[in-house]
């Protein structure tokens, strides 16, 4: 379902009218019209009327069983509610756009009066009318279409309609103070000599690029000019924000229908957990190791639990629009679970290829028991500090810039590529002794370092754009951005802060 929101102010009786209309992606099926007073002034009231729409989604959610996915907001309501649209996002999962919607009707006749006195427009039409340019920007499967503008141009959140998150402070939260600091440093320095940044992307289809680099960094490149700066992501977009339960369990509904859909074994939970890995499916992702790695478990579990209480398998991922092994691997996995030795478990293994909703990822990591990355060559692999980031104990191959994202033993395991016994060992032991999972969950959750969020990219990104906006010489000599910007914003790295490993990097092939 879809939702506009709209507001009128009257001043006279110290009221802001309040109207949701409710869409079905084909037709307004709903609205409501409430009002709320206020005290002082209408633009001191944005917590009042955020915490009244809120609550009314979630009421109309809760009595009808709706799943909103889009809320429509007029620039009226988003002046005098400014936070609104980010607690749709955050608490909501809803994806908020903002309208220019008219606030007074239309003359009826087209000869009246120019100096006539505008007449306030009904507040459920300028709902509906937000509602209905919202519709317009999502696709049949309720994801936000791609924006493409004149000359094919990407146009970002929609040419600016979509306002995911308006303001910084929600980030605050999202890092340490450490690196919070150093980047109000350099993006206050930068704001105030008005330095522009500009960013180009030379990869205009994107996907497994540092798996056909040999050398990625040729042994005749002088290393005072290299420096190490690790990928990133944000913690508060889809795939990692915190979600309710309530959305949780729409989109694991959504994933057991799409298993049907195609006559998949089905995830059992929340009566069963299951343990799984998130990749594409590449030749890389070592997904043979993860099936040996479960079929073993399963063997030794088998012994001592009933089949109520064992674990199932999701192998699951995203295609690439660049990725011609997806299919070749996928049809190898479904024939590799016909195999003697794997076969009694098939029924419990879930192999699937999932749409572009990062919610649904991030529902299937967030319950979770267990997650794998048994890749047998990597890049740098974001997602292991992903799982880390939702509390998951980790398993994963000693490739690559993987083992730099896990503290072995803390916050989950690191093997050797292709030692399946020493996977299901480690999945035995985090399975059957509540205590150690526990334990590695809890400390999965708060060591993943800042250096691959939001914030600790950006501030790394600012410090050398600070630098070189001034005209300084860098000589990195191989060392960490991110190092060197926490030195010269004065914010060293405290003792216990988590930061990547820095020990043993082969920087040079």
């Amino acid at each position: 379902m879809y939702a506009g929101f709209a507001c009128n102010v009257d001043k006279t009786a110290k009221s802001i009218e309040i109207g949701i209309a409710v869409h079905d992606g084909d037709y307004s099926i709903d609205y409501a019209i409430q009002k709320i007073q206020y005290n002082d002034s209408p633009e001191q009231s944005g917590a009042l009327i955020v915490d009244h729409i809120t609550r009314q989604v979630r009421h109309i959610s809760k009595e009808h069983l709706f799943k909103f996915v889009g809320g429509g907001v007029t620039e009226t309501l988003h002046e005098l509610a400014p936070t609104l649209c980010t607690r749709l996002w955050l608490d909501l999962d809803m994806v908020p756009m903002v309208f220019k919607v008219r606030n007074t009707a239309r003359p009826t006749k087209p000869s009246a009066a120019a100096n006539e006195t505008p007449k306030p427009r009904p507040i459920d039409e300028q709902a509906d009318s937000a509602v209905r340019k919202l519709v317009m920007y999502f696709g049949p499967s309720h994801n936000p279409r791609l924006s493409i503008g004149y000359r094919n141009q990407v146009e970002v959140d929609a040419n600016g309609l979509t306002h995911i998150l308006d303001g910084v402070e929600e980030y605050r939260n999202t890092c340490r103070e450490g690196t919070w600091n150093a980047l109000n440093k350099y993006a206050t320095d930068l704001r105030e000599r008005d330095v522009k940044i500009a960013f180009f992307s030379s990869t205009p289809q994107g996907g497994g690029v540092a798996l056909v680099i040999a050398k990625f960094v040729p042994s005749d490149v002088p290393i005072d000019t290299l420096a190490l700066l690790p990928a990133a992501t944000d913690w508060l977009d889809g795939l990692s924000k915190p979600m309710r339960p309530w959305d949780l369990n729409y989109y694991m509904r959504v994933f057991k229908s799409q298993c049907s859909d195609i006559r998949m074994n089905k995830l059992l939970w929340p009566a069963r957990g299951y343990i799984c890995q998130v990749a594409r499916f590449d030749p890389a992702k070592g997904i043979p190791d993860v099936i040996d790695s479960f079929c073993k478990l399963r063997r030794r579990l088998d012994d001592i639990l009933p089949a109520s209480k064992t674990p199932q398998l999701l192998i699951c991922g995203h295609g690439a629009i660049d990725d011609p092994d997806a299919s070749i691997i996928y049809d190898q996995t479904m024939a590799l679970l016909e195999k003697e030795e794997y076969a009694p478990y098939a029924s419990d293994i879930v192999v699937m290829r999932i749409g572009p909703s990062d919610q649904m990822l991030n529902a299937l990591l967030t319950n979770a028991k267990i997650v794998l990355q048994l890749s047998l060559r990597e890049g740098f692999e974001v997602k292991v500090s992903e799982s880390l980031h939702h509390g998951k104990p980790t398993i994963a191959t000693r490739a690559g810039g993987i083992p730099l994202q896990i503290i072995d033993g803390k916050s989950g395991y690191l093997v050797d590529v292709h030692d399946t016994s020493a996977v299901a060992n480690h999945l035995y032991n985090l399975w059957t002794d509540k205590g150690l999972y526990d334990r590695i969950s809890a400390g999965a959750a708060v060591n993943v370092s800042d250096e691959v969020g939001t914030c600790g990219n950006a501030a790394s990104w600012l410090y050398l754009a600070s630098k070189l906006s001034k005209g300084e010489k860098l000589k990195p000599n191989g060392r960490w951005i991110n190092d060197m910007m926490r030195e010269d914003a004065g914010e060293p790295y405290r003792d216990g802060e988590p930061r990547l490993k820095r020990d043993n990097i082969n920087i040079q092939g």
